[in-house]
């Protein structure tokens, strides 16, 4: 069984760990310190997770159905890296802390589990996250 993850790790356990995933995990990464809000967040999540439809105003309901499907993306699982987490989204500490609660409690259960449930033909898939300092 899949058990999905947030992650806190160095920049070096970071690197060790991305070179160790397989190639059919899709991975995006962001420089916390180019983050400052949710808005932030959520449009560079729209162009790093190539959502399929562009929104002129990226939205947390948006995002969380947008990162519950990612089928476009043809991948067999999924990693975020966070570099510089204490300072991504630092103007915005309510939807950081928004960001890791969805994650944790909804993102992550999703992919590990509940996707078989409710998608046709859903199969569980690895998603994990590292926050790194």
């Amino acid at each position: 069984m899949i058990k999905n993850c947030i992650h806190y790790v160095s920049r070096s356990e970071a690197k060790t760990i991305k070179e160790s995933l397989d190639q059919s995990i899709f991975i995006a990464e962001v420089d916390g310190r180019i983050i400052r809000s949710d808005e932030e967040y959520l449009r560079w999540a729209w162009v790093a997770f190539k959502f399929p439809y562009p929104n002129e105003k990226p939205n947390w309901p948006g995002y969380n159905d947008w990162i519950q499907d990612l089928d476009w993306l043809n991948a067999d699982g999924y990693a975020l890296f966070v570099y510089h987490f204490s300072q991504f989204m630092r103007n915005d500490n309510e939807n950081k802390e928004y960001f890791i609660k969805h994650l944790r409690d909804y993102t992550l259960p999703f992919w590990e589990d509940e996707v078989t449930r409710v998608v046709v033909d859903g199969k569980a898939k690895f998603f994990n996250v590292y926050l790194i300092e």
